[in-house]
């Protein structure tokens, strides 16, 4: 990540600094919404919520209000859309082409959810939509990445980065191999997978 990856670090004394810097102090903290949605993925996703929370916590001259939501009446309608203000805390749709992240989350797309408006990742969403080249549409995501690791307009989760493991019964056949943890699995796992009798 180069010169940005200092910006990866959990470094309280750095980010109360930066926020000093901005005017605001002990006495005047800035004032936050933290929202994210409860009881819809899970124990470690919750855990992780409120983890996030206590690092942010750890500011004196930041102050959090939280907002935790009702998955389908307010978080799903409102907040992943990117109607909230404050920080929201929550998971990106899973897609099987790398390319469609960047398209939702830095162009005019509805769902942008912090309706990021960064003309140099606006380019790069086009560009590698008609980049044929593979070599060169992997270095336009390397550039992206690194470009958007000094502005970090989203900060990266490590929930589900580790190892997924799925069990099914015997009588599900070929099943190994062709698992795809996201909204192709039907298309581009399931048509390989046949059940016996059992």
């Amino acid at each position: 990540m180069g010169d940005a990856a200092k910006f990866w670090q959990y470094n309280p004394a750095a980010a109360q600094q930066l926020l000093s810097a901005a005017g605001f102090t002990s006495d005047s903290p800035l004032q936050v919404t933290y929202q994210y949605p409860a009881t819809i993925y899970g124990k470690n996703f919750d855990d992780s919520a409120q983890a996030t929370q206590n690092y942010i916590g750890a500011l004196n001259n930041m102050r959090l209000t939280t907002d935790v939501q009702d998955y389908a009446s307010k978080y799903i309608t409102q907040t992943f859309l990117g109607n909230f203000k404050g920080l929201a805390f929550g998971l990106e749709t899973g897609f099987p082409e790398v390319g469609n992240f960047p398209v939702r989350l830095f162009t005019d797309n509805s769902a942008n959810h912090g309706r990021v408006k960064d003309p140099v990742l606006t380019k790069f969403a086009n560009d590698q939509q008609i980049e044929r080249d593979d070599a060169k549409r992997v270095q336009l995501f390397q550039d992206a990445q690194i470009y958007h690791a000094s502005k970090l307009w989203y900060i990266p989760l490590q929930i589900a980065s580790g190892e997924t493991w799925t069990v099914n019964k015997p009588m599900l056949h070929n099943n190994n191999g062709f698992f795809t943890l996201a909204y192709g699995q039907p298309t581009e796992s399931a048509p390989y997978w046949w059940k016996s009798r059992g």
